[in-house]
C-alpha cells in the first residue's frame, strides 16, 4: 500500500497548472514595488540624475573599464555582425564590438549615460555607433532598419511589461538575444529589504 502511494505522488505535477506567462505579472509587481521605494522616484528620474548615477553606477566603472573588451570577446560575436545594444550605458559592449568591426546601434534613453558613451567612444576612437535616444518601449521596429544578428540587453531590463519588451527583442533579431541580469539580488535589493 505504501509503495502505491509513493508511485501516485510521483505522477502528480510538481507545480500547479498556471498561466505560462505568470512571470510577466510577477515582474510588473516587483517593478511597481521598486518604484514605490521612498526617494527612488522612477527610472526616468533616476537615469537623468548625474549625482545619483555617479554614486550608484559609475563609481566602480573606471576600475572595471578594462574588462569591457574581455566581456565583449566572450560573446564570440563575429566581426561585421549587426548588433543592437539596448540600454548600452557607457557602451560596455557597444564600444568594443564597434572597435572590432561590428555595425552597432544602441538604444539609450539617459542623457547622462549617452554622455558617458560619448566619452568612452572618444577615448577609444570609435565613431560609427548609431544612437537612438529613447526607451526600448518607445522604439518602433521600423526605426531599427531591419533585423540584427545579435541583440544585447545588459542589466537594462527595467521595462514594466517585460514580456512585450522581450517579444520585440526577438522580433528584431535574426540571430541570438543575450540578456544579462543578476544571478543573486544586487546590493540595493538588500537595502530595500532592510528598510
Amino acid at each position: 500500500m505504501k509503495s502505491r502511494t509513493i508511485a501516485a505522488e510521483l505522477k502528480k505535477p510538481a507545480f500547479p497548472k498556471q498561466d505560462p506567462f505568470f512571470w510577466r505579472e510577477q515582474w510588473r509587481k516587483l517593478k511597481l514595488a521598486h518604484c514605490a521605494v521612498p526617494g527612488y522616484g522612477n527610472a526616468h528620474q533616476f537615469w537623468k540624475n548625474r549625482k545619483m548615477i555617479d554614486s550608484v553606477y559609475m563609481k566602480g566603472r573606471k576600475k572595471h573599464n578594462s574588462d569591457d573588451g574581455a566581456r565583449a570577446a566572450a560573446l564570440a560575436i563575429p566581426n561585421g555582425s549587426r548588433v543592437l545594444d539596448i540600454g548600452t550605458g557607457p557602451g560596455t559592449y557597444a564600444v568594443p564590438l564597434a572597435e572590432h568591426g561590428c555595425e552597432v546601434t544602441v538604444v539609450e534613453p539617459s542623457p547622462v549615460m549617452r554622455e558617458a558613451l560619448a566619452e568612452n567612444m572618444h577615448e577609444k576612437g570609435v565613431r560609427d555607433i548609431r544612437i537612438i535616444p529613447k526607451r526600448w518601449e518607445d522604439v518602433t521596429i521600423e526605426e531599427l532598419d531591419g533585423k540584427f544578428d545579435v541583440v544585447i540587453a545588459s542589466y537594462s531590463l527595467t521595462m514594466m511589461d517585460i514580456g512585450k519588451a522581450l517579444a520585440k527583442m526577438q522580433e528584431c533579431c535574426a540571430g541570438t538575444v543575450h540578456l544579462f541580469w543578476f544571478l543573486t539580488p544586487p546590493a540595493w535589493v538588500q537595502v530595500n529589504k532592510d528598510l
